[in-house]
């Protein structure tokens, strides 16, 4: 059973509402807007040269981690850039590389974008 680091898609946008949820219910100063949440992801899915989503998909259990990198220009750095925005994977399936595999995923998305 292999989990697969790949594109996420339209089709994901809930299960990476709920992973968000997940994420943002370690902020106590931030209170989730799922409305905002799908609206933030489709964005980013119907802006493929300013950002990217990356998902893990386990073939049975679906989207089960991701992460989100946009591009931007650094100031620190003088150059075009990317930020790691969010981040999550599933509390069941951590401690398998998943988190790595999906931050080498978008550091190789960056820098196909010419971001450092």
């Amino acid at each position: 059973m292999s989990i697969t680091i790949e594109g996420a898609n339209a089709g994901d946008i809930d299960a990476l509402v709920q992973l968000l949820n997940v994420l943002f219910s370690i902020e106590q100063d931030f209170s989730p807007d799922e409305a905002a949440q799908h609206r933030g992801l489709r964005l980013l899915l119907d802006s493929p040269n300013q950002g990217k989503i990356l998902v893990a998909r386990h073939p049975q259990a679906g989207v089960v981690g991701m992460v989100s990198a946009q591009l931007v220009i650094s100031t620190a750095m003088g150059a075009p850039s990317a930020w790691i925005e969010d981040m999550v994977v599933l509390k069941e399936f951590r401690n398998q590389g998943l988190g790595k595999a999906l931050l080498e995923g978008a550091t190789e998305w960056a820098k196909s974008k010419g971001r450092q």
